[in-house]
């Protein structure tokens, strides 16, 4: 007798599979051991994934709300965990997470708060989101980076509290910040060991001021900083040609703000030009000289046109000036 027996058009586990004996498999939709003979009972069992909340490993059958609660929701597709409230998990971990290249996407705000890390992660691992993340640790690490792997905070708000903040081992972990909100504390380092690297991108630490980076930890010059505030970058530079009807150019780096307000930039021409700024009423705000390739003097603030007066070493008109809008 067989367990599972001719089911020649194929055999379909979703959300599930044969969990003993481990070396079953199925031919022409029978079930044979590794040798050929039938396999009489088997066991089935609902797909496991290496995420554990509150100390509940998630499985195909509790995903879509691990602990019944609708504050943990796991999608096995799209590799997402939902973070839509609170866990308060005093004797261990809230999240532990073994899953290569899981997103934690904060849906609204949440305090996950441990006895010992509250995050651990050994696999790469993106947090981000709206809400805003509050993560504490009675006695270790408030999210916790080991086995080498990679955290990455995107566009994210988190404050988080522990003997460290946020952690590496350190066996070759990174941290890359990018356009987020942190504010970290911790005893022992509130941002520290992360050997691999350090990396902000679109943001800026702000206190301690002044820091410095050393074997991947943010410092004062007391050693390791004990609380650490990152904050997005505002300003956003791009560089503009702007060429008039002579196909002659003039180069504008343009700094913008969250306002979207343009703010001075730098210029370079291939030749001598003069530059009048305007703001957006055509009121006169000041003119910039660009003698040659590589020159970069400060074009107005707020200068919404600029209008491109091409002249000779002497500043003799050679051609007609031009106005060319900023946007």
């Amino acid at each position: 007798t067989y367990a599972i027996y001719l089911f020649s058009g194929g055999v379909t586990f979703e959300g599930c599979g044969i969990t003993a004996p481990k070396d079953t498999v199925l031919t022409t939709g029978s079930s044979l051991d590794k040798d050929g003979n039938p396999v009489k009972e088997l066991t089935i069992e609902p797909t496991k994934y290496e995420l554990w909340i509150a100390g509940t490993q998630v499985d195909a059958l509790n995903a879509a709300d691990v602990l019944g609660n609708g504050r943990f929701a796991y999608d096995a597709e799209t590799n997402v965990l939902t973070v839509s409230g609170s866990c308060i998990n005093k004797g261990s971990y809230v999240i532990i997470n073994g899953i290569d290249g899981l997103t934690l996407y904060i849906a609204d705000s949440a305090l996950l708060s441990g006895g010992t890390e509250a995050v651990s992660t050994s696999k790469d691992l993106t947090i981000t989101g709206p809400g805003m993340l509050m993560v504490e640790s009675n006695s270790g690490c408030g999210i916790l980076v080991e086995k080498g792997a990679a955290l990455t905070i995107e566009g994210a708000s988190i404050i988080v509290e522990g003997r460290w903040g946020i952690g590496g081992t350190p066996s070759g972990e990174t941290l890359t910040v990018r356009s987020s909100r942190i504010h970290a504390k911790g005893t022992d380092g509130a941002l520290c060991d992360f050997d691999g690297g350090i990396t902000l991108e679109d943001c800026a630490v702000t206190a301690p001021d002044p820091y410095h980076l050393a074997d991947g930890s943010v410092c004062d010059e007391l050693g390791k900083a004990t609380e650490v505030y990152i904050a997005p970058d505002l300003t956003h530079k791009e560089t503009r040609t702007l060429t008039d009807k002579d196909s002659r150019e003039v180069v504008i780096t343009v700094t913008t703000n969250t306002g979207d307000v343009h703010t001075a930039g730098e210029a370079s021409a291939a030749e001598p030009v003069l530059v009048a700024a305007y703001d957006a009423d055509g009121r006169f705000l000041g003119v910039a000289w660009v003698s040659a390739p590589g020159d970069i003097p400060a074009v107005h603030p707020a200068a919404d046109a600029l209008t491109l007066f091409w002249v000779d070493g002497d500043l003799n008109p050679k051609a007609e000036a031009e106005t060319v809008p900023m946007e």
